[in-house]
């Protein structure tokens, strides 16, 4: 969950990302400004392609509640949700980020849909717990997102 992904780590950690989306990129750096018992405030700031200045912001990530269950019904195969099988595979890979090596964890969606079709969604995301955020890569049909920097404290 988001707020594991940086709960880890101490303030002033951070990480920089590149998106590629629609032919333009973003880079986005968050840093840990403050932790508090049940809230972690990041500072972000985004450069995009077009723009000469950094757009800079906040965001906050609140400690969750409970998980429940997913209740109800798939709208494509009609099943109760808890009794999908999951279709996903993970594997190891390793990924270079600057001059470190980070071994990550890679998911990958399933290539058909639960009702048999081809899933046109398909994506796979990396995940490092030495990197704040966790999330390291992610790939889609429409965007692909990087991991360029990071610091953890």
């Amino acid at each position: 969950d988001q707020w594991k992904s940086w709960d880890s780590f101490k303030e002033g950690s951070s990480v920089t990302t590149e998106m590629e989306a629609g032919g333009s990129k973003t880079s986005t750096t968050k840093t840990i400004d403050k932790k508090e018992a049940a809230v972690i405030h990041l500072k972000t700031s985004m450069k995009m392609a077009a723009m000469p200045d950094p757009i800079a912001g906040t965001e906050d990530v609140k400690k969750p509640e409970a998980v429940k269950p997913v209740e109800g019904e798939c709208p494509l195969c009609k099943k109760a949700y808890r009794d999908h099988k999951d279709e996903s595979k993970w594997s190891d890979k390793t990924m270079a980020i600057g001059q470190k090596q980070v071994a990550c964890h890679v998911w990958e969606s399933p290539a058909k849909t639960c009702d048999g079709k081809d899933n046109a969604n398909k994506m796979e995301i990396w995940y490092s717990e030495d990197v704040p955020g966790h999330i390291v890569k992610m790939v889609m049909a429409t965007m692909t997102q990087t991991v360029t920097a990071f610091e953890k404290k």
